[in-house]
C-alpha cells in the first residue's frame, strides 16, 4: 500500500531486502509516544547509491542517516536537506552540517547534554536554518 502511494506521488523509494521483515509498535501514553521496533539490518544487497540531481529536497531520519554519508550524496546543489534526529548516532555530528531544517527529539538532546533551548542554538552554530526540539 505504501509503495502504491509512494508510486502515485512520484515518490522514488530505494527498498533493501533483509532476512527478516522489520516491525513497529507506535505506543501513545499521556500525550507522549514511544516506538518499539524490531529492526533485521542484515541486508541482503548493499545501500544503493543515492543520486539526488533534480531533487530539491532531501529527508532523513534515524534509519536512512546510518547508511549514507550526505558528504558524498549531495554536494552543495541547492539541495534543501532535513532531519527527523530521534537520537544520536555515529555520524550525527557530520551530518549537522549539511542539514537545513532539523527536528530534534528530546533524547537527543540529553544524549548531547543540552537542555532544548542550547540545543536550537547548537542546531544555528552547526548551520540549520530552521529547528526544534521535542
Amino acid at each position: 500500500m505504501f509503495l502504491d502511494m509512494a508510486a502515485k506521488y512520484g515518490i522514488s523509494i530505494h527498498a533493501r531486502k533483509v532476512h527478516t521483515s522489520s516491525l513497529s509498535f507506535i505506543m501513545p501514553k499521556d500525550g507522549k509516544r514511544a516506538i518499539v521496533r524490531c529492526r533485521d539490518d542484515d541486508y541482503l544487497h548493499p545501500f544503493p547509491n543515492l543520486n539526488v540531481a533534480g531533487c530539491r529536497a532531501l529527508h532523513l531520519d534515524d534509519t536512512s542517516r546510518r547508511r549514507y554519508s550526505l558528504r558524498k550524496a549531495v554536494p552543495t546543489n541547492g539541495v534543501l536537506t532535513s532531519l527527523d534526529g530521534g537520537g544520536l548516532r555515529s555520524n550525527t555530528h557530520d551530518l549537522l552540517g549539511f542539514i537545513d531544517v532539523a527536528i530534534v527529539a528530546e533524547r537527543l538532546c540529553q544524549q548531547m547534554a543540552h537542555e532544548p533551548a542550547a540545543m536550537l542554538d547548537f542546531l544555528k552554530s552547526r548551520g540549520c536554518r530552521m529547528c526544534a526540539a521535542a
